[in-house]
C-alpha cells in the first residue's frame, strides 16, 4: 500500500493545480480595499439579516442534486463542492455578499469579523478568494475561509476553518492595569530574584491554543541559574487583562521582540533566529540497497559552533520524540562539523522537503497555508521507549506542524506516506 499514491493525496493534487497570482489579477479590486472589508461586513449587516438563509436541501436543488458536503462536529459546515449563490462573483464585496445565504450553516455571527488575503487562479480557470477570520485586533490562527468560482465567476464551493459563533470583539476596560501585570509576574516567580523592567511593559495581544487574549507584556531579566552567560538577557512574560498568568519566553531585548497574535508559533519560530543557512550534501542508501546522492539543507549556530539539521527558510526542525512528548524538552539533532547525520532520518528530511515544497508550489505554505513551523520528532516511541512501527501527523502542538517518524520502517523513503500525512495537516485547516 505504502508504494501507492493515496487516494486523498491524489485528489487534492488535483484540486490545487494552480498557480499563485496577485489579488488585483483575479478579482475587481487591489490590496489596499483588503483592510475595508470587515467594515463593509459590518455596514451591510443588516442587509444579510433580511436574506432567507438556505438550508442543505436547498442547496442540493440548486446543484440538481450534485453536491458534497462536510459539516463539523458542532454541526457547522466546512466543506461545500456545488454552487451556493447565484451571482457572479466579482470582487471581495461580493465574495462577502456571497456568504449571507449560509451564515447560519456556516455557524457565523453577524458581527463576525474578516478580511481578505489573496487570491489565486488554477490553470482550469477556477479561482479562489481567501479570508481570514479576526476578532478585534487579533488574527485568530488558522482560521481560514476559501471561496471557490468556476471559470465564469459563479460559486464552485467552499472551504471554511473559521471558529463560529465569534462575533466582534467588545469594547474592553483594563481589569488590571500595567503595574497590577508586573505585580502577578512577581506573585508568580516568588523564589526568582527578578527586577522588572516597568519602561518596557505594554499591551499586546495573543492566540493561544485558538483562544485569544488581550495581554500585558512584561519584562524581567533573565533568572542567572536557568541561563547561560551567552543566552538572551529578558524574559518576556504575557499577564491577561484579568490577571491571569499566560506564558514566557527568553528574549535578547526588550524592543527585539514583542509576540503577536499567535503567540506559541512565534516561540516555536524563535528556535531559527540567529541560524545561518547552509546545507549537507551525502549518499544514502535505500532500502532496496539502491545508492541516492541528496543535499538537504542544514543550521548553523554562529555563537556556538554547532550544526543543526533544520531548514532557516522553511522553517522545519528534527528533534527526539521522546523528549518533547514525555519529557516537554527539545533534543534536536545537532553535530560539530555538519557530518555524520542518520541515513534513515536523512531520507524522512528529505521526503519531507519534497512534500512540502509540492503544496508551496501550488500557494500553500506548510499545513495551514500560512508558514508554520514545522517539527519532525524522530525516533516514534512510546512512554517505555518502546519504537511504533507507524508514521503520523500530531496535529498544531507549542506553535508547531508536529510529525512522528519512526526508526523501525522505512516510511520516510515513501513519498506516498509523508504526503498522506502532510496531507492530514493540511485538511485540517480546510476542512
Amino acid at each position: 500500500m505504502k508504494k501507492r499514491i493515496t487516494a486523498a493525496f491524489a485528489a487534492i493534487a488535483i484540486w490545487m493545480m494552480g498557480m499563485m497570482v496577485h489579488a488585483s489579477d483575479v478579482l475587481d479590486h487591489s490590496e489596499a480595499d483588503m483592510p475595508s472589508l470587515t467594515e463593509y461586513w459590518k455596514n451591510k449587516k443588516h442587509e444579510s439579516q433580511s436574506v432567507t438563509q438556505l438550508t442543505k436541501e436547498d442547496i442540493l436543488r440548486m446543484n440538481d442534486g450534485d453536491a458534497s458536503f462536510l459539516f463539523s462536529e458542532d454541526g457547522y459546515l466546512t466543506f461545500l463542492r456545488g454552487k451556493y449563490y447565484e451571482e457572479p462573483v466579482t470582487d471581495y464585496e461580493k465574495g462577502i455578499e456571497s456568504l449571507w445565504g449560509i451564515v447560519d450553516l456556516l455557524g457565523f455571527d453577524k458581527d463576525t469579523e474578516f478580511f481578505a488575503v489573496y487570491g489565486e487562479k488554477d490553470y482550469f480557470g477556477y479561482t479562489s478568494i481567501t479570508y481570514k477570520q479576526r476578532y478585534g485586533d487579533i488574527t485568530l490562527q488558522n482560521a481560514v475561509l476559501k471561496i471557490i468560482l468556476d471559470p465564469q465567476g459563479y460559486t464552485a464551493g467552499l472551504v471554511c476553518s473559521f471558529s463560529p459563533k465569534v462575533g466582534a470583539a467588545p469594547e474592553e476596560e483594563f481589569s488590571i492595569t500595567a503595574k497590577e501585570a508586573e505585580e502577578k509576574v512577581l506573585m508568580w516567580y516568588p523564589q526568582d530574584d527578578l527586577q522588572v523592567f516597568s519602561e518596557y511593559t505594554r499591551q499586546t495581544s495573543v492566540t493561544i491554543n485558538d483562544v485569544a487574549y488581550h495581554a500585558w507584556a512584561v519584562f524581567t531579566n533573565y533568572p542567572t541559574e536557568e541561563g547561560a552567560p551567552t543566552g538572551p538577557g529578558y524574559l518576556e512574560h504575557l499577564v491577561a487583562y484579568d490577571g491571569s498568568y499566560l506564558m514566557y519566553m527568553a528574549v535578547s531585548s526588550p524592543e527585539e521582540l514583542v509576540l503577536g497574535d499567535n503567540a506559541q508559533e512565534e516561540l516555536a519560530l524563535s528556535w531559527f533566529y540567529g541560524l545561518e543557512e547552509s546545507s549537507y550534501t551525502g549518499t544514502v542508501t535505500r532500502v532496496d540497497g539502491t545508492k541516492e546522492t541528496i543535499t538537504v539543507p542544514t543550521a548553523y549556530d554562529p555563537n556556538t559552533g554547532i550544526y543543526y539539521l533544520a531548514d532557516v527558510k522553511r522553517h522545519i526542525l528534527l528533534a527526539d520524540y521522546y523528549d518533547m512528548v514525555y519529557k516537554d524538552e527539545y533534543t534536536p539533532w545537532t553535530t560539530k562539523d555538519n557530518t555524520g547525520w542518520p541515513e534513515h532520518y536523512l531520507h524522512t528530511y528529505n521526503t519531507y522537503l519534497k512534500v512540502y515544497d509540492f503544496y508551496s508550489n501550488y500557494g500553500i505554505q506548510s499545513v495551514d497555508g500560512f508558514g508554520a513551523p514545522v517539527l519532525i520528532l524522530t525516533d516514534y516511541c512510546d512512554a517505555d521507549k518502546k519504537p511504533k512501527d507507524n508514521a503520523c501527523y500530531m496535529g498544531m502542538r507549542s506553535g508547531w506542524a508536529m510529525f512522528a517518524a519512526s526508526s523501525v520502517n522505512d516510511y520516510g523513503e515513501c513519498v506516498d506516506v509523508i504526503a498522506h500525512e502532510f496531507t492530514h495537516g493540511v485538511t485540517n485547516y480546510t476542512l
